[in-house]
Order: C-alpha cells, then sequence, then structure tokens
C-alpha cells in the first residue's frame, strides 16, 4: 500500500517535504500535533513526509 492510499484510507492528506516516495518500511511519529511519517527506502536516503489531518484543530 502505498502511503497516498494509506494517507486516503486514514483520511488525511500527504505532502511530500523531501525526496520522492518510494516503497519501503513506514514509520510515523506525532510531533507537536501533527503526525511524520518516514519512509525508509533501501536505494535511496530517507525521505521525510508530513502527515496532516484534514480536520486538524
Amino acid at each position: 500500500m502505498s502511503i497516498s492510499e494509506l494517507a486516503s484510507c486514514s483520511g488525511v492528506s500527504v505532502k511530500v517535504i523531501q525526496g520522492q516516495i518510494d516503497a519501503g518500511k513506514l514509520t510515523a511519529k506525532s510531533i507537536g500535533g501533527k503526525v511524520f511519517v518516514r519512509v525508509s527506502d533501501f536505494w535511496n536516503s530517507l525521505n521525510s513526509v508530513e502527515v496532516v489531518t484534514e480536520s486538524a484543530t
């Protein structure tokens, strides 16, 4: 499942912070009320993705 698909299922929007999104390990961390998803890619360096809920308060 791609990050976009995961985001759609979770009701969140995805914004690419750096690099491209490739298949890999997904880890999420909540920082300052926002959830940051990091993709660990075997061929490229880490890519950072910011996931923001649609109903952000």
